[in-house]
């Protein structure tokens, strides 16, 4: 809950620190005392915009710190905003940097603010649809639990190849690329090497003859070379070198034989070289579709057959889970009609009995309708009318802030047995009760005292019966102005006869005898002492 709020610097407040309590605490005041600046530096933790204007006359920048301490009293945490006459307001968190953004979705979990410019939970998604489950005690888990076989078992049909039409798309395209590498019969991985050397062959016949004739001819004249090769072995002294004469001669005669071989066997074919350039081709397209050299592509048809064999493998897994998938969608949308057949039940009763319970609250031709679209009735949307001459239109454009606060009151009293909805620990209304008398303002005081029950509520307000009923009674006062400066507003926690005199003012704009005594009469009933002493 919030503990205390210690602002500087903002417009009418100079250096005030209050403190907040568990259960009801009213905040009264003179009109233009400063009151509302309570709640703007409220709004500013809660990330509203900064506005250099609210920055005190005199000073730089104004700051508010927010301390909140948990449940058990053991955690504490402090939010900071800082808002500079120049340049881009700061936030923090424990007196660490962070975004307002951060900052705004801490601030949010804890605390909310009804009023003009505030900030609702109601409105925001999901909460209505909250509202009405926990209202109608409604058992999601079901649901919830058939949503989630069915994502799993969908999950698991897309792991297996996605649905049969896809599945089979697949396997009919790997099938074609197996068959098109196997009909190259690819068994040698340098078979496009070897062919590149034979179309040059092929393709240069004549050329590559002479050339090798050219050559027999000149290694032809091995007999005067013999002769050579014989007279150096006469001498002794050439006797390494007459050796090395007679290797290279047997060499030679050895490659004329071959070049005679290989001469012969260059012919012109083009039947041969059409079917050899006809393989090329085929095996360049292969390498430029599944790989950049043919052991790539030999590699990838392994891959391709290994993938075809999975896909055809998992039929039988692929009709079971489909089997099972049927069953799953029919128990979804079994547990579908039941849900949202639950859900429009308990909006009717929802929606008839806070109608009643806003009535009270000066909204006497007010009317909630609560509609519940969609398979499940998940698409819960709290429609509004403030007189019987309206249509109902959606909560957030239909009602006044003072309207919504009054829905929010009238919700959280129809729902406190059932929990209530998703709201912060701490709320606040700001004035709320604007204009509101008589028995309507006994009513609304009910309902806070009521709301104080299960949170922290924080009540702007100028009715003398909500200040009666606080545990805590907070009153801001406007400060006279010394040496020329601004005048600062105060903010003090009354009891006792300021107290008294407080609420005398509220009740009659004096501290006369008779509004004393009323006043004291207030603060003496059963109500008002029941409600301070629930509240903690």
């Amino acid at each position: 809950m919030l503990a205390e709020l210690h602002i500087e610097n903002l417009a009418v407040l100079d250096r005030v620190t209050i403190p907040l309590s568990a259960g009801l605490t009213a905040i009264t005041g003179e009109t233009g005392t400063g009151k509302s600046m309570v709640v703007r530096a409220l709004g500013l933790v809660l990330g509203d915009r900064a506005d250099s204007s609210l920055v005190r006359t005199g000073t730089q920048e104004c700051r508010i710190d927010l301390r909140v301490v948990g449940i058990d009293g053991d955690t504490e945490t402090v939010l900071t905003r800082v808002v500079p006459l120049e340049g881009r307001s700061r936030a923090y968190i424990d007196g660490r940097p962070s975004t307002v953004s951060a900052l705004a979705e801490a601030a949010s979990a804890l605390l909310e603010v009804h009023g003009q410019h505030s900030h609702h939970s109601l409105l925001r998604a999901g909460a209505q649809r909250a509202t009405v489950d926990r209202f109608g005690g409604i058992d999601t888990s079901g649901w919830e639990g058939a949503v989630e076989r069915v994502a799993e078992l969908e999950a698991g049909l897309a792991a297996l190849g996605g649905d049969s039409g896809e599945r089979y798309r697949e396997i009919d395209l790997l099938r074609f690329q197996i068959d098109e590498i196997a009909s190259a019969a690819i068994d040698d991985p340098g078979e496009d090497e070897r062919l590149d050397i034979e179309e040059s062959t092929l393709s240069s016949a004549d050329e590559l003859r002479e050339v090798a004739g050219r050559a027999v001819s000149a290694f032809d004249e091995d007999d005067r070379i013999a002769l050579s090769t014989a007279e150096l072995g006469r001498h002794p002294t050439f006797g390494a070198l007459s050796a090395r004469a007679e290797s290279l001669l047997a060499e030679m005669r050895e490659l004329t034989s071959d070049l005679r071989s290989v001469m012969g066997g260059i012919a012109d074919d083009p039947e041969r070289l059409a079917r050899v350039r006809e393989r090329r081709d085929q095996l360049r397209r292969l390498m430029k579709k599944y790989g950049g050299d043919l052991p790539a592509v030999m590699h990838y048809a392994d891959e391709l057959a290994g993938r075809l064999a999975a896909l055809e493998g998992r039929d039988t897994a692929v009709a079971e889970i489909e089997a099972e998938l049927e069953l799953a969608r029919g128990q979804l949308d079994a547990e579908s009609a039941r849900l949202a057949e639950a859900r429009r039940a308990a909006a009717a009763r929802l929606a008839e009995e806070v109608t009643e319970a806003v009535r009270p609250l000066e909204l006497p031709d007010a009317r909630l309708e609560i509609d519940c679209g969609g398979a499940a009735g998940e698409r819960v949307e709290m429609l509004f009318s403030p007189s019987g001459t309206v249509s109902a239109l959606p909560l957030a454009r239909a009602a006044s802030g003072g309207e919504l606060a009054r829905c929010m009151l009238a919700i959280d009293t129809v729902t406190a047995g059932s929990g209530g909805f998703e709201a912060p620990e701490t709320v606040v209304f700001d004035e709320i009760d604007a204009g509101i008398g008589g028995r309507a303002a006994h009513s609304i005081c009910d309902e806070f005292t009521r709301a104080a029950r299960s949170r922290q509520v924080i009540v702007v307000s100028h009715l003398a019966q909500v200040a009666s009923r606080a545990g805590s009674h907070l009153v801001v006062e406007r400060g006279r102005a010394d040496d020329g400066a601004p005048p600062a507003a105060t903010v003090r926690v009354v009891s006792g006869d300021d107290r008294v005199s407080e609420i005398a003012r509220l009740l009659a704009g004096t501290d006369g005898p008779r509004a004393v005594e009323h006043a004291r009469e207030l603060l003496g009933s059963p109500s008002s002492t029941g409600s301070r002493a629930g509240s903690g």
